[in-house]
């Protein structure tokens, strides 16, 4: 095996001598015989370009990369720690740890959002990644007391020839920015001065949301009307072997339901409503029509969206899945489908319509879609169209070659498909913080399920301290959320706390006679918080321990107490398990 060492110099960077980054590949060997090496490590040290004062860039372009990588990491010589230094890491969505003492270790994560940094003794950065960002993760290795924090790209999981450039930007934080807020706030001055995404006040006053005034006040409730049983298996049903349809909630059962939460006093709701479709929830995909006759059917669904904002005041939207496909589906073809670099078809899980083959966002957009988008919006939907998993996940990127998609493609039609609900729906909302179609999404029903994973769930990795708001000091003030499936429906002490600290909006899947006094209560406590939604998020910092301290751009300072005794903070008692409301 060889190793292969380039070294190219510049002067000017930083400080008197320039800064480097490792670019390191593994090169598969072309048919390699018996006892021959697998192929060969490919090392090289580069320059970093300075593209502004206080940002150094990595290029690699797409015609440097060898057919045959299998993978290629960057690491600047600065993007290290020693065991024991005061600092963090910190990547994406907020996932944070320390330099602490252990094993050799290592921890890897996608990028969520496109950025990670570090903070050290000597320097504070935050990677900015803008090439392939669907093939990286960043990865965390504690290896003979030092921490290094590196970029990997997971080449031969493309198969197919990288698709554009790698570019990355690291941008070097001083002062009060040297820090994660600090990190955030670089990232949303990035996505701003891009024109990706506006602040909820512009995107109000521009008149093109015209329900986002009322969604940053109004409780976001779902309710499933009908479905299937879940599988366990992975069946391809059809018509004559699908599971009944189950009505869970018809009409009548959900204005009662309605009705009754008004008079408790939730004066601002917006209501999805989900599992109206042919099949029910997540059963007959892609397909949405005719509506089910259990339900109705179709003039049924719209006199209830009708009563809904009529007779209620509420918002009405209506919740769609264009991420499966199931062969019992009417629509059901192949040609829908993702398929493999072989022709396999490409699928994800098992909900309600069995096997979910994977969607292509390309062919979807080329063929049914913006018919299927008009004829719901027919049925008076209005609001935030919820469109399942789009910022869930890594778009699907797909092989065939009559619709070929790469995961950036993909995400591009995506974007689109928003575009089209938004045209017709007058507004646009999926889930978790992917943030390709950030720019085209008015709320988001959790940003991710770390918190549920790691305080509940119990699979925090021992490198991962914590969750800080780094994703929530982003997007606070440009898009409504829910910070994690951990702080959804009625909640705890603790977790109700983490719900202020992350600036969310409670959420509520069903309405139920059992579950309305604790609907109103949630809405009550959001109310004196709820005029934040509009406002971004400038930091957070963990004043002790066990206090947290948000502040807005306003001037408001929230100070949250996850300790068992009081608290004093200017002047100013906060007791535990409960916050202090500092406005400005």
């Amino acid at each position: 095996m060889n190793k292969i060492c380039l070294l190219f110099l510049c002067a000017g960077l930083l400080s008197a001598s320039a800064q480097q980054a490792t670019i390191s590949m593994f090169v598969e060997a072309e048919n390699p015989g018996p006892g021959d090496a697998k192929g060969e490590f490919v090392d090289r040290q580069v320059a970093m370009a300075r593209v502004a004062p206080d940002t150094l860039r990595v290029t690699v372009p797409v015609k440097d990369i060898p057919a045959r990588a299998e993978w290629l990491k960057i690491l600047p010589e600065f993007a290290q720690a020693t065991v024991g230094d005061a600092g963090y890491w910190v990547i994406g969505r907020g996932i944070f740890g320390e330099f602490m003492p252990g094993d050799k270790d290592y921890f890897e994560s996608n990028l969520m959002i496109p950025i990670y940094g570090m903070k050290t003794p000597t320097t504070a950065y935050v990677a900015i990644v803008q090439g392939m960002r669907f093939e990286a993760t960043v990865q965390i290795w504690r290896e003979n007391g030092v921490y290094t924090q590196v970029l990997k790209y997971y080449l031969k999981r493309l198969q197919r020839p990288p698709y554009e450039d790698i570019v990355v930007d690291f941008v070097l934080l001083t002062g009060d920015d040297a820090n994660y807020s600090g990190m955030g706030r670089r990232y949303r001055q990035f996505q701003l001065e891009r024109g990706v995404v506006k602040s909820i006040p512009e995107r109000i006053a521009s008149g093109k949301s015209p329900y986002l005034d009322y969604l940053c006040d109004a409780m976001p409730l779902r309710m499933t009307h009908a479905g299937k049983p879940y599988s366990k298996e992975r069946i391809d049903y059809t018509a004559e072997t699908e599971k009944p349809l189950q009505v869970y909630n018809d009409f009548p059962k959900a204005r009662r339901l309605l009705t009754t939460l008004k008079n408790a006093g939730v004066d601002k709701a917006a209501m999805c409503v989900a599992g109206w479709q042919t099949g029910g929830y997540d059963g007959r995909c892609p397909a949405s029509f005719p509506v089910p006759a259990e339900l109705g059917g179709e003039e049924a669904l719209k006199a209830y969206v009708n009563f809904v904002q009529k007779d209620l005041g509420y918002v009405c939207d209506g919740h769609s899945n264009y991420t499966d496909c199931f062969t019992v589906s009417p629509m059901w073809s192949e040609d829908l489908v993702c398929k493999g670099p072989t022709g396999k078809l490409n699928t994800n899980g098992v909900w309600s319509g069995g096997n979910a083959h994977n969607l292509c966002a390309r062919n979807a957009w080329e063929t049914f879609f913006r018919d299927e988008i008009k004829r719901i919006a027919g049925l008076g939907f209005r609001g935030a169209h919820y469109i399942d998993v789009f910022s869930a996940v890594t778009p699907y990127s797909c092989y065939d070659p009559k619709h070929p998609a790469t995961h950036k493609e993909a995400g591009e039609y995506q974007r689109l498909m928003l575009q089209e609900a938004r045209k017709y729906l007058q507004g646009a909302a999926s889930e978790c913080g992917w943030d390709h179609v950030i720019g085209e999404l008015d709320y988001i029903n959790y940003t991710s399920r770390h918190m549920l994973n790691y305080y509940k769930d119990g699979r925090k990795h021992a490198m991962v301290k914590t969750v800080v708001p780094l994703w929530e000091i982003v997007y606070h003030g440009i898009v409504l959320y829910n910070p994690d499936k951990l702080t959804q429906g009625e909640l705890d002490a603790v977790n109700a706390l983490r719900l202020v600290e992350f600036g969310g909006r409670p959420i509520f899947y069903g309405v139920s006679d059992r579950n309305i006094p604790a609907i109103a209560k949630a809405y009550e406590d959001f109310k004196p918080l709820r005029h934040l939604q509009r406002v971004f998020m400038q930091s957070h910092d963990m004043i002790s321990e066990k206090v947290a301290k948000v502040t807005y751009a306003d001037g408001t300072v929230i100070v949250c107490n996850y300790g068992d005794e009081p608290y004093s903070y200017d002047g100013k008692t906060v007791a535990p398990l409960a916050y202090l409301l500092d406005g400005k």
